[in-house]
């Protein structure tokens, strides 16, 4: 049996995949999940580096993003958004961590001999 010419695929065009057809008495198959964009990972990933590292987390971001792992799409903007940020983000870092050692250095010298806490 001979094919007709209007159903041969044209050159250069692949045929397309032909759907699953479900077994019966079984749902239709799953699908395979979405891959997940690397562009919106590695932009989380600038943005911390930024925010840790300021100026040099954006040289870093920059020398491993340059080869098309995110740097181009939107990972430049990232880094220097959390570059700025950084000092806010050490400033309160230091001020909580100052607070704690200091409520805690008070509350040891209360437990010191002779030390009356209770009578302020």
């Amino acid at each position: 049996m001979d094919i007709p010419a209007h159903h041969e695929p044209s050159p250069g065009k692949p045929l397309p995949a032909p759907s699953p057809v479900p077994e019966p008495g079984r749902p239709n198959p799953p699908r395979p999940l979405p891959a997940a964009t690397a562009p919106n990972d590695s932009i989380v990933g600038f943005l911390l580096l930024g925010l840790f590292l300021s100026l040099p987390g954006v040289l870093i971001a920059w020398i491993t993003g340059h080869d098309g792992h995110g740097w181009e799409h939107g990972g430049r903007v990232a880094a220097w958004i959390g570059a700025l940020l950084s000092p806010f983000v050490w400033l309160a870092i230091i001020i909580v961590f100052t607070v704690l050692f200091t409520g805690s250095v008070t509350m040891l010298g209360c437990l010191m001999p002779g030390a009356d806490c209770l009578a302020q």
